[in-house]
């Protein structure tokens, strides 16, 4: 029978890394090796393959490299001793590449979990380069911008579960639709669970998404369990609707599965007081056919326990106690042990058994903790969207929800690949960004403990941090680690347009542009514009001037990141109008642009006071040309670009050609006085409608004064309804603008008699203003019209 002398060491290695990458990235890999028996592990060698293929960026640290083997040589790890080695690669060609991690000692009787298998799907950045040819034992097949990757089990035994997943991702360029993920079940296999919303369909299990975006994942897991021995095999494939991919991007998995092996199983008493004799129970089992000759089990008891008993003949030889070897077959059950012990002192114990070394891998452990016993749990909260450079704050609770006081605590924070913790609270940051907090020793029942780190995170992707919380004193281990998943978007440049978005023609406006760089490190060079239409006049401030519309701002120190950077400019438009300013920052290669909307308001028109004439007479009275004298003071500070018609209208007595030449004596002349006050002819017009619109068909003198008048129309160039309607459709303005002036409604503004409004008050009292019924003979006022 053989047997562990002295106490054995148990050291397990785990290798992590990306699944999926790019062509040319820089990928790390970490080993992690951890003793969990309960001696020392002496002569401690660890080795890596890098994989065929794969470039070495540089040596590894404490390790030597030859021949496409790192090895590591570790000398001796006591008892829960941990070391984390890494090294970084790239690859060149697009495929998978596995390599295997093992770990050595001869103080080592369990080579199981001595080995630690990964792979990493390469792929091309913009989508994978069908037919690659893949320097390792799988070559898979691509479909489009489709990437598979798939693991699973390397060795079990028949009738023991095992876990295989797959994950595919859309490298694009364009969204698919219709993606079914898919794995293969082996001919005899049971389907003991599946994740998600995956179903079983025929002899494989599928898991489908009507639209994978790009860059999205598909993800799904199954367990199987296999009733023979023999190498098995899994496929893991991807396909999209619309795509004519045959076969689809695949992915293979080989499993060997070995006859019965032992199952191994420790309970007992999870809290006990001092003195008081706690019972362990080792229940031996096996799995798969066939059956276990000679199988000695052996528990080696904590440092401070008393062994009291055991049963079956189990000796105490040292710490370890030592069962005589049993023989399992089929169709016989359990054999189920017990050992009895007591503690003198609170605290925690850790109790473990193992099998011989003839049968590897069967092992388990037990915690029991003397005294009161803690409960402690840890939550971790935090944004779950950022912006890539973006300074995410992360809390991290610790509570003790138990009866006793959690001893000996340790809180660790392990940040995602590819974040930096920039700042922890209370927290010391190692040189590979894990945090520890060494001040949290101790937590009282009912207690919590508070704490934060802010982490940046420099790329887009999907970032998952870890925080854990250990106590020895705590043995249930149950809600000891929370992790906190963040997606975080591109980083970019961030630009703002801010000013008075309404004002007044001739006003001076200040705008501001706000510029902010979201990402890692300074941004190169650039510049700040602002796009000015052709009607804005800068106005001088510091270095701003306009070329070709643009007035540029150069940045030669660069954008730094997290910093707002606040540029002014300040404008002027000489008249109204609807305006669009753009603003741009451009560092680098990003570029950001934003867009304000401003309309400004014309000077106010006049509203002006009646304008009529005498009798077949087309001179201007006196009183009315007081009036009109203020009105070509407006009219002069009015936008350039519109238009002013003057329109002469006449009363029905006379002949109706006359009456047509008379409106257009009374318009002239209206044009001519305004010219003497400075308003130029070029921005008049002027027509005439004779007695074609009267104002009333009453057919008195009264309704004939007010139908010899003039009226003034308004023609905005930048209204597209008014320019078809004469008499503004074959007006010839100076200057064509494409968007409308607010403050014009483009009706015409008729002089209509009664009394004026402010500002131009007639200084002429009404009494003294003559009418129509101060000619005492209509019939000779008739006949003098009716000669031209």
């Amino acid at each position: 029978v053989e047997s562990l002398v002295g106490l054995p060491a148990d050291l397990r290695i785990r290798k992590f890394g990306r699944l999926l990458a790019v062509r040319g990235d820089t990928l790390e890999y970490v080993l992690h090796v951890h003793n969990d028996g309960p001696g020392d592990a002496r002569d401690v060698v660890v080795v890596d393959s890098v994989p065929p293929g794969a470039t070495l960026v540089s040596n590894p640290e404490s390790g030597q490299a030859s021949e496409g083997v790192l090895t590591w040589t570790l000398g001796s790890l006591a008892p829960g001793t941990e070391v984390f080695l890494r090294y970084d690669v790239t690859y060149e060609v697009p495929g998978i590449y596995r390599n295997l991690s093992a770990v050595t000692s001869p103080s080592d009787p369990l080579p199981d979990n001595d080995e630690s298998w990964h792979a990493t799907r390469i792929d091309e950045r913009h989508g994978l380069a069908p037919g690659a040819e893949v320097p390792t034992d799988s070559t898979p097949t691509f479909v489009s911008g489709l990437v598979i990757a798939a693991d699973g089990p390397a060795l079990t035994a028949v009738g023991q579960p095992n876990g295989y997943w797959a994950i595919a991702v859309n490298r694009g360029p364009e969204a698919l639709s219709n993606v079914q993920l898919s794995l293969s079940i082996p001919v005899g296999a049971a389907v003991d669970g599946v994740t998600g919303e995956g179903f079983v369909s025929g002899s494989a299990v599928v898991w489908q998404v009507d639209d994978l975006p790009v860059e999205g994942q598909i993800f799904g897991s199954v367990d199987v369990s296999y009733p023979d021995p023999g190498i098995k095999e899994v496929v893991a494939s991807v396909a999209a609707g619309g795509l004519d991919a045959t076969p689809p991007a695949a992915d293979t998995v080989r499993t060997e599965v070995v006859g019965a092996r032992p199952l191994l199983s420790l309970s007992g008493t999870a809290s006990a007081l001092p003195d008081e004799v706690v019972t362990y129970v080792v229940t031996l089992d096996r799995v798969g056919p066939g059956p276990l000759d000679g199988v000695v089990v052996e528990d080696s008891l904590p440092e401070g326990a008393r062994f009291v008993g055991a049963s079956r003949g189990g000796q105490l030889q040292g710490r370890v106690v030592r069962w005589p070897a049993v023989q399992l077959s089929e169709g016989v059950g359990p054999v189920v042990d017990t050992v009895q012990v007591t503690y003198g002192e609170s605290g925690p114990y850790e109790n473990r058994v193992v099998t011989s070394p003839r049968f590897p891998g069967a092992r388990d452990s037990f915690t029991t903790v003397v005294g009161l016993a803690a409960d402690v749990r840890i939550d971790l909260l935090g944004a779950e969207v950022s912006l890539a450079g973006d300074t995410v704050l992360y809390n991290v609770h610790v509570y003790n929800a138990g009866s006793g006081v959690a001893q000996n605590l340790e809180l660790t924070l392990d940040p995602a690949s590819g974040s930096q913790v920039v700042l922890a609270d209370g927290g010391d940051i190692d040189a590979d960004g894990f945090v520890t907090w060494p001040q949290l020793d101790t937590l009282g029942p009912g207690s919590e403990f508070w704490t934060g780190v802010e982490v940046i995170h420099g790329r887009p992707g999907i970032y998952r941090h870890r925080a854990t919380v250990t106590s020895a004193f705590d043995p249930d281990l149950v809600d000891t680690f929370a992790e906190r998943i963040t997606y975080v978007l591109p980083r970019r440049l961030q630009v703002e347009l801010a000013g008075p978005g309404e004002a007044s023609a001739r006003d001076s406006l200040t705008y501001v542009i706000e510029s902010t760089y979201r990402g890692i490190g300074d941004l190169g060079p650039g510049y700040v514009e602002l796009a000015l239409p052709a009607a804005a006049t800068v106005i001088p401030n510091g270095d701003s001037s306009a070329v070709d519309g643009v007035v540029r701002i150069p940045v030669p120190e660069g954008f730094q990141a997290g910093l707002t950077r606040s540029d002014t400019v300040r404008i002027s438009f000489p008249y109204g109008g609807r305006y669009d300013l753009v603003g741009t920052v451009r560092g680098g290669n990003l570029m950001a642009a934003d867009t304000l909307a401003i309309a400004v308001h014309p000077l106010t028109h006049p509203t002006p006071t009646s304008v009529h004439f005498g009798f077949d007479s087309a001179n201007i009275r006196p009183f009315e040309a007081a009036d009109l004298i203020q009105i070509a003071q407006q009219l002069r500070a009015l936008d350039p670009r519109i238009g002013i018609v003057l329109v002469g209208h006449a009363d029905t007595v006379g002949a109706t050609d006359y009456n047509q030449r008379l409106g257009q004596e009374r318009a002239d002349s209206v044009q001519a006085f305004l010219a003497r006050w400075g308003v130029a002819t070029p921005r008049t017009r002027t027509r005439s409608r004779g007695e074609t619109q009267q104002l009333s068909t009453e057919g008195t003198w009264e309704s004939h004064a007010k139908d010899r008048r003039v009226e003034f129309h308004f023609c905005d160039p930048a209204d597209p309804e008014l320019l078809d309607f004469w008499p503004c459709s074959d007006f010839d303005f100076p200057e064509q603008v494409s968007q409308r002036t607010p403050g014009l409604s483009g009706q015409s503004l008729r002089l209509t008699r009664g009394p004026p409004d402010p500002p131009f008050r007639s200084r002429h009292p009404p009494s003294l203003i003559p009418g129509p019924e101060a000619n005492p003979n209509p019939t000779l006022l008739s006949d003098r019209k009716k000669r031209p």
